[in-house]
């Protein structure tokens, strides 16, 4: 069987439809994935995720979003196997769970290649998911510090939004405890 072209592949993703889609079309053909391929990926998986965290319950919120991407701050039984959290975060077995890790790997691989719409829209994934990849962050940043003359309005404004957003998840989860509540001073 022939490789998929990274036309096709970026096709095959725009088509799925579901996270789980995106997540077979990553499992099944990310060595062949170009730069594009790798962005386009992180971005609806990322949307996916974003609109979860939005319809989510309240009190669910601070539980889940832990950075599910195979992070040591993600939840042990999501690193173990199949679970699905409350607020609907992709469903984490086999595969699954090592996908969107390798996705931000292989984005951290091409990041001096990314145009400033990749970098830009790679940052909008990692903070819309609220991933954490602190190797991948520094890259894009690096790289987008370098072609910053080439970036359009749009993608500057992205790319500074998604900057202030994951320093302001770093801020908060500097605050919290592993529960994801703010840790308090102890009562004398």
């Amino acid at each position: 069987m022939l490789p998929a072209t990274p036309r096709k592949l970026n096709q095959e993703l725009a088509n799925a439809t579901t996270s789980s889609a995106v997540l077979r079309v990553i499992g099944s053909h990310l060595p062949e994935f170009d730069a594009i391929n790798v962005v386009t990926a992180l971005h609806k998986l990322a949307r996916r995720q974003a609109a979860a965290l939005r319809t989510a319950p309240r009190r669910s919120r601070a539980r889940c979003a832990t950075g599910c991407w195979g992070s040591a701050a993600a939840p042990r039984a999501c690193r173990r196997g199949s679970w699905r959290p409350p607020c609907g975060r992709w469903r984490h077995s086999g595969p699954s769970l090592s996908a969107p890790r390798a996705l931000a790997d292989g984005a951290l691989l091409r990041a001096v290649d990314f145009n400033p719409q990749d970098c830009a829209n790679t940052l909008w994934a990692v903070a819309a998911a609220r991933a954490e990849h602190p190797a991948l962050v520094q890259a894009l940043c690096a790289t987008a510090a370098a072609k910053l003359r080439r970036f359009r309005p749009q993608e500057c404004a992205n790319a500074v939004w998604a900057v202030a957003a994951l320093r302001a998840q770093e801020s908060r989860s500097s605050r919290s405890g592993p529960s994801g509540r703010s840790a308090e001073a102890p009562r004398s």
